[in-house]
């Protein structure tokens, strides 16, 4: 009797769910095949036992090192071979069809070269709204991509500063949409558009799982990985891209969480707090093993001189983020993603109303879960602004790090129903936020004769313009 024959004659001894199990590994040589390279199977040992529930007792599916099925084991049977126990084997049972998954959009949206040019330019040119297919496909390429993305950092970070430069000088808080010219126009949807490049850019980049390397391509340490995934993330303080970057901090926790401590307790600025303690939150959620360290590096420490005013306002800080930290995970970790997706949903129904009721979505239970939790993380709020709500900016990030990357965006069927052009409006909003007004030059304000144009190029003359309201600041023509 061959081994098959008798692995198929021994299926008796196992319930039916095994049975279901056993033989979808039986059916998919390929997928035994990369189990036994993920587990990493002593040499010496030419059978292994898959437990298909309890790691001792059983039951189990013996198989050769080759992939031949021997037999199968009942709960309690005895079992003197290398065990792949169930969470491992679940574990790369989920990575294996992510990948096939992954594979498989890609051919559907990539079938030649130029077609996957086209799709790694909406990288940059999508914003919010690129489609969880078109992520997941260009997942299944992100090995051939990971250096072209890294390429892309420093460039899109240099942009975004150039644009906040911009916007100081044209006092972009004080703007309406006909203030601008067509050249302002254009450099807010660069911005736009740069702001969701750095979050797909970093989403993508999180993929990688090899913080080492990573480094390696960043021409630096670990440091550089820390820095692209919480600075970078951070620059303008929109809350998207910093919770996509500290959803890639939680991926790479065992490399990074002693980074993020020395950097939180470093920290001076309210920048380099918030940018840290995402990251430290992040990793809390994701896994439980690194969450009593992540606590420990929140401890604000001791209280500055009453005297030192901006220290003591980062000490302030600090403490309410370890008090937001204690807040957070009070409550069980999963009943935080209940309470994350039902804050992405109110959000969406408060921010998208008409929207929302085209669609027939009334209350919280009508909007998708898909929808919800992306909701909550395509958040355009400023965390860097004085007056947000720190405890708020944090307390949903546990629940973000135990998203999927492709979880971060909408299925294609839902995006065509709540998809929205590029909104000059939207935009200047979001660049208001970002740029504090305190720190931005007041523009000049033109004089000119009564009946003369008026210089701010409104087509109105200056007595019915801006001598109306000379407090508000005009561009010159020029």
């Amino acid at each position: 009797m061959g081994h098959a024959h008798h692995f198929l004659s021994r299926l008796d001894r196992v319930s039916q769910d095994h049975v279901e199990l056993a033989l979808s590994l039986y059916n998919d040589p390929a997928l035994l095949r990369h189990i036994m390279q993920e587990a990493g199977v002593c040499a010496g040992s030419e059978r292994v036992a898959l437990s298909l529930d309890h790691p001792v007792e059983g039951p189990f599916v013996v198989v050769t090192r080759d992939g031949r099925f021997v037999t199968c084991l009942g709960a309690g049977m005895r079992v003197d071979l290398p065990v792949i126990t169930r969470p491992c084997l679940d574990g790369v049972i989920e990575r294996v069809a992510t990948m096939r998954e992954r594979r498989d959009m890609a051919a559907r949206l990539c079938p030649d070269e130029r077609a996957s040019g086209k799709l790694m330019r909406r990288v940059f040119n999508a914003g919010e709204n690129l489609s969880r297919e078109e992520f997941l496909a260009l997942s299944a390429m992100q090995p051939m991509l990971v250096k072209s993305l890294v390429a892309m950092l420093a460039p899109t970070r240099d942009l975004l500063r150039s644009c906040q430069s911009f916007f100081r000088e044209i006092s972009v808080g004080a703007c309406s949409a006909e203030d601008l010219d067509d050249a302002e126009r254009a450099a807010l949807h660069v911005w736009w558009d740069a702001n969701w490049g750095l979050k797909h850019t970093l989403l993508l980049l999180g993929l990688d799982g090899d913080a080492a390397r990573l480094a390696q391509l960043l021409g630096g340490g670990l440091g550089d990985v820390r820095h692209a995934f919480t600075h970078d993330a951070m620059l303008n303080g929109l809350f998207a891209p910093a919770a996509a970057g500290a959803w890639c901090t939680a991926r790479f926790g065992d490399a990074l969480v002693p980074l993020c401590h020395a950097g939180f307790h470093a920290a001076s600025t309210r920048a380099e707090v918030l940018e840290n303690a995402m990251g430290l939150f992040a990793v809390a959620g994701r896994s439980s093993f690194h969450r009593r360290a992540a606590h420990r590096a929140l401890l604000p420490g001791a209280a500055p001189a009453a005297n030192d005013g901006p220290a003591r306002a980062v000490h302030l800080l600090k403490r309410d983020c370890e008090r937001a930290f204690g807040h957070a995970f009070a409550r069980d970790v999963d009943r935080l993603e209940v309470d994350a997706a039902v804050a992405g949903a109110t959000r969406f129904l408060a921010q998208r109303t008409a929207t929302a009721h085209w669609n027939g979505w009334r209350s919280l239970s009508d909007v998708p879960v898909d929808l919800a939790r992306v909701a909550l993380v395509d958040d355009l709020r400023c965390v860097l602004d004085e007056k947000s709500d720190v405890a708020d900016a944090l307390r949903h990030l546990p629940a973000i790090a135990r998203m999927r990357a492709q979880d971060f965006y909408l299925p294609e069927a839902i995006l065509q129903r709540v998809r929205e052009p590029w909104s000059l409006h939207r935009t200047l909003v979001a660049a208001a936020r970002v740029t504090p007004r305190d720190a931005a030059p007041a523009r000049p304000v033109y004089s000119a004769g009564r009946n003369e144009p008026c210089p701010c190029r409104s087509g109105r003359k200056f007595k019915k313009c801006c001598a109306v309201t000379p407090a508000t600041p005009r561009r010159s023509a020029a």
